[in-house]
This record gives structure tokens, sequence and C-alpha cells, in this order.
């Protein structure tokens, strides 16, 4: 099932290294922000103070029976010498993703990635739009990659910059992730021993939304049914999930342990 991204001037105003106007004009002084070496403060900066409205994601889906297949081949751009050129490249991106002309949007952020100009947040957000534009194009092994380099990206923030949205975005980078993982194998989350590990509640609905069933892969899983933990492993959680098309009950197992790990750290810091 395709995915659609769309991708407004709204949406754009997001963006990991400048925002754009209502009338989607590029402000140079606002790109800039994200180039190493910008202002007199190195802490990475992804502009909040700048956004008005966070926009909703759009979670992808996921035939069930679906593979993972490496990411296309692409033929790599020239690789940004300079900040004015990383400039150029991100501006020709967002052009393009403003066009739905995902794939080669993903070839400008593919050569911004492999400059030295960028900070650790203008990093991680270029991943980020690379997976959001790869799910659009159903390139699934370069959502895999996004997805993952994020994931990695992530740690070298500091922690106190970890903010809602952020931990909205790991969320659903990790609930994704492990939602491929559900269609390419048959037994991953299937029992305790192969349990789903999860470092977010809200990863267990994500990844389930993720999924889609049925022999075109056109249903969803829509029957949702919580089951208390088994007293012996109570680090575990099991759901209950039936396809809309009438089809078997598929049970989920996600493994607790992080999430209980870092309460009673919370819970001793105190």
């Amino acid at each position: 099932m395709a995915y659609t991204l769309s991708l407004s001037c709204r949406l754009l105003s997001l963006s990991l290294l400048f925002f754009i106007t209502s009338s989607c004009q590029h402000h140079e002084a606002s790109i800039s922000s994200t180039l190493i070496g910008f202002g007199p403060n190195p802490r990475p900066s992804l502009l909040k103070s700048e956004v008005k409205d966070s926009p909703q994601v759009k979670m992808a889906t996921v035939h069930f029976n679906s593979s993972w297949n490496n990411a296309k081949k692409r033929e790599a751009l020239r690789t940004p010498q300079n900040g004015f050129e990383v400039k150029i490249a991100m501006m020709r991106a967002l052009d393009e993703l403003e066009n739905d002309n995902f794939d080669s949007a993903i070839d400008y952020f593919r050569s911004m990635l492999a400059t030295d100009f960028l900070t650790d947040s203008g990093r991680m957000n270029i991943y980020w739009y690379t997976a959001q534009a790869a799910q659009a194009s159903e390139d699934w092994g370069q959502v895999r990659d996004s997805y993952g380099s994020y994931l990695m990206a992530s740690s070298l923030l500091p922690k106190d910059f970890i903010d809602a949205e952020i931990t909205q975005r790991l969320a659903i980078a990790r609930a994704v992730l492990n939602a491929h993982e559900v269609a390419k194998h048959d037994d991953f989350g299937r029992a305790p021993e192969k349990a789903i590990p999860i470092e977010d509640l809200q990863e267990t609905e994500l990844l389930i939304e993720t999924l889609t069933c049925g022999p075109e892969g056109k249903a969803r899983f829509t029957h949702f049914e919580e089951q208390s933990p088994i007293l012996e492993k109570v680090h575990l959680m099991q759901r209950q999930i039936q396809c809309s098309d009438g089809g078997g009950v598929l049970s989920l197992w996600f493994d607790l342990s992080e999430i209980q790990k870092r309460s009673r750290a919370d819970v001793a810091r105190r």
C-alpha cells in the first residue's frame, strides 16, 4: 500500500536547516543555523523558536507479508564542498519534496549527509526527512537505513535536548523498524522469548498501526486486546490483534524491561 507524504509549505517550515515563510521563500540566516560554526552557541538547534505548530506525523503502512529489500541503487550527486553548496542542495531537496519528486529529494539529502558541514541535530533531521521521503517512494531499504541512522544520531544529542517532538519521532522510528521485522520474520514477537523490545509504551500502538494485513495488504489490524502480564514474566505484555478482513488473530509479545529499568532509575533519583 503506497504511503502518501504531503509536504506543504507549513510542513516545510519544520525542516532541519531552515524554515519557509507562508510564500515558501527561503531564509538564508535560518539555513545557516544548522551548519557547523554558526553563531556563538555550539549547542545544536532545531529552530524550535520558529515553529508555531507541530504537524501530525503520518504513519507508513507495511504489507504484513512484505520483506526488506536493499535501498534503491542511486547515482550519487556531487557532494557539496562548502556551507553555501549545502544550502543550495537543501533548497533543491525541498523543492523536489514540494513537487513529490521523492527519489530526487533523497539524492540531495544523501549528498548533504556526505559532508562535514552539519550539526548533529541537522544531520539527524536529514535522516528523518530522508526516511519520510523513502516511505513515500516505498523504498523500504532506504527507510530502514535512514530510521536506523536517525536513532544512532539521536544518541549524540544532549539528553536535555530530547524534547517531546524528538521523543515522538524516536518512538515512530523504532516502531516502523520493528513492524518490518514482524512482517519479515515469522517468529519475531510471536512468543515471550522473541518479544519485541520497546522503550516507550506508545511504540506498541504505533507498531500495530503501521502493519497492514490481508491477501493484498489492504486491510488493517483493528481489534486490540491487551493481556495482563504473566506473573513470573511481569516485564512482558501481550497484545491480540485481528485483521479487519476477517482474518486470523495475531498475538504479539512486547518486552517492557527497558521501560521498567528507566522507571526504577527515576524513582531512585528522587
